[in-house]
């Protein structure tokens, strides 16, 4: 091998394989390495320089959790005179398999210095691209490894002192992989079984997520519908000082705006016509002590935000009905499909409450922007469905490939919808490609049939022409065939017509 990449973050782990190429590899092997721009340790990009270019040939600093972005640059910088031979991919980065993937040629290496580093997610890159590659971890390596190692150690203490150094520079402080230090927070946290993840996209999320936990402090949870927001909320209260605490669980959306007040804050025997004998306690005062959790904030009327707010403010309210003060102690964290702050502008919520509320904010991404998680959740769903109906269903490794490339507009509740489907309507043991491409695309039809009706029929303005809806709807049914489809004849297989048919269709609409 005469051209090796390196990818990785962790200063130590790229100086020891560095220099393990420099000892082992054939004369004039150029070594390159990859560092996240953005994980450094505390070190900075000129001390890195200093410590690795008498090993390596090129040193770059580029944000690994970009691939696409990555390889970019190095194709115009690295690759003008083919791929790498080998990829080393030395720090469970997500995005560094992908980058991986895309860097090494047909027929080369790639090489994981721990197994979780996403290598199935590189292989499956790989394959995507019709690259037939070589997994190999330090499990089978090399022999002699011990005092192949200790050699390695030796050679390499002037330097190993030199980067010890620049750590003291640092307050003396411990420098831990970012790898480590997630894993050991991780592995302390309550409830994290319940949460099923893979990238580091979701790992970097946790963290942040038991960080806030620990501050009794307000909290907006944001994220588009299904991504599990009360998965978070969860391990929020589970992690706080709280957990002994009522958790409770509102949505907002289904309360009654008449009703609204009565339902926060309770009310007093007599109150109102059909008020219960004794009166009722309110959602602030079940909650108190512990966690109130209000879905769908957006959707409470303006008249309940100006009262939310003045609680938050004083932390006593007075029942509906009631003459008498009620304290309340609680910790409140709200959730939104819509970016609160959107709404603020647009003139639909309050601006005082907002800022009341924004303590903390946690973006919650979609499934599509951690796709990682995809296989790991599918494979969960079989299983728990599994064992629910008393079968043994598996998924193909191409059923994995569809899965990941699916956008998933619904995130993970229409995962574990999908999946479910799945396990039920397939035949024989195994869920394959097919079948979930099959499944997938009835999704995607539907979503465009109900867009078209809800676009013409707004359009419409009350006046509907049959003709003409049908026409366009049509129209749009060949576009997305085709799109989907690629060709005519797979566009035509998509949507259940005949070739002849679908052309002429397609020859009807210009297409």
């Amino acid at each position: 091998m005469s051209r090796v990449l390196i990818i990785g973050r962790d200063i130590h782990t790229v100086m020891y394989y560095a220099e393990a190429i420099r000892r082992t590899a054939v004369e004039g092997c150029g070594v390159t390495v990859v560092a996240h721009k953005n994980k450094r340790s505390g070190i900075s990009e000129n001390e890195i320089r200093s410590m690795l270019i008498p090993m390596v040939r090129h040193l770059y600093f580029l944000d690994l959790s970009e691939p696409h972005n990555a390889f970019g640059y190095l194709l115009k910088k690295e690759f003008k005179s083919g791929f790498m031979d080998a990829v080393l991919v030395t720090d469970n980065v997500y995005g560094a398999e992908t980058l991986a993937a895309l860097s090494v040629r047909s027929h080369g290496l790639l090489y994981f210095d721990l197994m979780r580093n996403n290598s199935s997610n590189a292989m499956l890159v790989a394959e995507g691209l019709g690259k037939v590659v070589s997994i190999a971890s330090p499990d089978n390596s090399a022999e002699n490894y011990d005092r192949f190692t200790l050699d390695l150690l030796r050679g390499m203490k002037q330097r190993l002192e030199k980067l010890n150094a620049f750590y003291r520079q640092r307050n003396g402080r411990t420098i831990f992989r970012d790898s480590d230090l997630s894993d050991k927070t991780l592995e302390k946290a309550a409830g994290l079984e319940e949460y099923i993840f893979e990238s580091e996209v979701s790992r970097n999320l946790l963290r942040n997520v038991l960080n806030v936990a620990c501050f009794d402090c307000n909290v907006i949870i944001q994220g588009e519908t299904g991504v599990g927001k009360e998965k978070i909320l969860s391990l929020i209260h589970q992690n706080s000082e709280r957990r002994d605490g009522p958790c409770v669980r509102i949505n907002c959306s289904t309360i009654p705006e008449g009703l609204a007040e009565s339902e926060f804050f309770g009310y007093e025997e007599g109150a109102f016509t059909g008020a219960v004998s004794g009166g009722k306690k309110g959602f602030f005062e079940i909650a108190d002590g512990g966690i109130l959790f209000l879905d769908e904030i957006g959707t409470l009327p303006l008249s309940m935000q100006s009262k939310l707010l003045r609680v938050l403010q004083e932390n006593q309210f007075y029942r509906v009905g009631g003459t008498q003060q009620q304290d309340v102690d609680v910790r409140l964290i709200c959730a939104s499909n819509i970016a609160l702050k959107d709404l603020v502008d647009e003139g639909e919520f309050r601006e005082d409450l907002y800022y009341r509320l924004n303590i903390c904010t946690i973006d919650v991404p979609p499934l599509r922007e951690r796709r990682a998680d995809i296989v790991r959740l599918a494979s969960h769903f079989v299983e728990e469905w599994n064992q629910r109906y008393r079968i043994s269903k598996h998924l193909t490794s191409d059923a994995y490939v569809s899965l990941t490339s699916y956008p998933w507009p619904g995130n993970v509740r229409e995962l574990e919808n999908v999946m479910h489907r799945l396990v039920i309507n397939t035949k024989g043991a195994f869920i394959s490609g097919g079948d979930v491409d099959e499944m997938l695309n009835a999704e995607e039809y539907r979503a465009v049939v109900t867009k078209l009706r809800r676009e013409q029929l707004e359009d419409a303005g009350g006046s509907v022409n049959y003709y003409e809806i049908m026409d366009a709807q049509e129209k749009r049914l060949i576009e997305y065939a085709l799109t989907k489809g690629g060709t005519t004849r797979r566009a035509a297989e998509i949507i259940g017509l005949s070739h002849s048919t679908f052309a002429r269709k397609k020859q009807k609409h210009g297409l």
